[in-house]
């Protein structure tokens, strides 16, 4: 106990005192000469330490670790982009493709710790749109994994799109419990949200939460007009048992992919295959965002909020009936959770596509926003802030 364990983009885990801040141990657990880093926050649960790697777009092989707590040191790894004998590997038809076959776990985990089932995203495919070069499913990538957290063995896998070659990372998992029912919500960057039984591994309903356009058309030479680029990324959906609505954030923002000569793979290069960088994006007037609320039982829509932004940030409900959110224009937007009528808002000086969570201490409520993301897929200027409000 007492511990902050976090990872780094140049492979190392490190653990430090949650009081001091003094560095307890580090280890290096991936090799970023090839492109490999660590991108996701850690899982801590049995004294084990669950983390992924990161770099699917620079062919590095995918695969989910379990660390010690007490020191770092390795329990188990789980490979995303299987070979030899290993579970999954008759789907990676080419041989060798596997070995830089992407499949990154960089995005956050959920964990059952009644059933000890840790459940993990997995991205795309390496090369990301070339998918000449790995000709079959490509399992696990674009799939969320069931893996026994004592063992790091696969109890079941579901893959959300087979030879990937739009770049639609799986991103997002999270469970609930809804009428009686052990359920799992997930998404990726294709825009279309999914429910599974998590006992099981199967399908409850699959319900699209922004536009889309051309899903299942292949990348050529000539190019083709996508929707979404990024669908459901960083955050994902959040239940209220009281609305009794699964609630998930979209992105609605499309991108023109056009693919380019056979790629070949080089350390710490983007293994792509796209003649146009990562797409060419609509510009930033054409961009809007969801805040979608939905019946899990059912899988219908019951209230949809358009966000003149890109939606990035996590939706967070809370025991008063309200949703907190927020958009890439600055504004923490709380809606009513029944309704989805918005009841606030407040510019907090910088785009907010990161965490919202609520706490208590002293017998006073606070929220606390991720404001000032900017960089990478979000084209904003923003200084990273943390914005505290009391209730």
């Amino acid at each position: 106990g007492g511990r902050v364990v976090r990872g780094t983009q140049d492979g190392f885990l490190y653990a430090l005192d949650a009081k001091t801040g003094e560095l307890l141990w580090e280890r290096q657990i991936q090799d970023p000469s090839i492109g490999a880093g660590v991108g996701a926050a850690p899982i801590v649960w049995n004294d084990m330490i669950f983390m992924g790697n990161a770099g699917g777009d620079w062919g590095i092989r995918g695969a989910v670790m379990a660390f010690r707590l007490e020191d770092g040191a390795p329990v188990w790894t789980f490979h995303t982009t299987p070979v030899g004998d290993e579970p999954g590997a008759e789907t990676w038809k080419k041989p060798g493709s596997a070995l830089h076959g992407g499949g990154a776990a960089w995005t956050s985990y959920a964990l059952d710790r009644k059933s000890g089932t840790l459940f993990v995203p997995i991205g795309n495919p390496g090369p990301d749109y070339y998918r000449a070069l790995r000709p079959g499913e490509n399992l696990f990538t674009n799939s969320v994994v069931a893996i026994d957290a004592r063992t790091g063995k696969l109890k079941w896998a579901y893959q959300l799109r087979a030879n990937d070659d739009h770049d639609w990372d799986t991103t997002v998992v999270g469970l609930f419990d809804a009428k009686g029912k052990p359920l799992l919500a997930t998404a990726g960057k294709d825009g279309v949200l999914h429910v599974l039984d998590r006992s099981t591994g199967k399908l409850v309903f699959t319900l699209p939460v922004t536009t889309t356009l051309n899903q299942d058309v292949p990348v050529t030479a000539a190019g083709v007009r996508v929707c979404p680029v990024a669908g459901v990324q960083w955050n994902g959906p959040a239940y209220s048992p009281q609305s009794g609505l699964l609630y998930v954030n979209a992105i609605d923002w499309c991108t023109f992919f056009k693919l380019g000569d056979e790629p070949k793979w080089v350390p710490t290069v983007p293994y792509t295959g796209l003649a146009n960088g990562w797409g060419t994006n609509d510009p930033v007037e054409k961009w809007k965002g969801w805040t979608n609320a939905v019946e899990p039982d059912t899988g219908k829509m019951k209230w949809r909020f358009e966000s003149p932004t890109p939606m990035y940030a996590a939706v967070t409900p809370t025991a008063g009936g309200v949703l907190l959110t927020g958009d890439l224009n600055g504004d923490l937007v709380v809606l009513d959770a029944k309704t989805g009528e918005v009841i606030y808002r407040f510019d907090t000086g910088g785009p907010i596509a990161g965490g919202i969570v609520t706490y208590q201490k002293n017998g006073r409520q606070f929220i606390a926003v991720a404001s000032g993301n900017s960089g990478g897929s979000i084209p904003l200027v923003g200084a990273s802030t943390i914005v505290i409000f009391g209730l």
